[in-house]
């Protein structure tokens, strides 16, 4: 089954013009069998949202990378730490 962690991310001040490079550089260090995709909220330049896709169906759940990322991102703003599973089709 599928599973999505979602990082959500209020900023509360000036957006760091190299933020997600360091979210990048930060999840690449740990060499998981995660994908990451960062979103910005289109018109509401102060919401950035962080996805871990797991490709390995295996993994506990929140993962350390998510844990870490989380954890992180609380001195830009308010964070919202979620956990997704693919629904069943049909």
């Amino acid at each position: 089954m599928k599973r999505l962690e979602i990082i959500h991310l209020r900023l509360a001040g000036n957006y760091p013009a190299d933020l997600t490079a360091r979210i990048h550089r930060s999840a690449a260090a740990r060499q998981s069998a995660i994908d990451i995709e960062i979103y910005r909220q289109e018109g509401v330049i102060d919401d950035l949202s962080v996805h871990l896709r797991h490709r390995d169906n295996d993994e506990v759940l929140p993962s350390a990378l998510g844990l870490s990322l989380a954890a992180a991102l609380k001195e830009y703003g308010m964070v919202d730490h979620s956990i997704w599973r693919g629904a069943p089709t049909g």
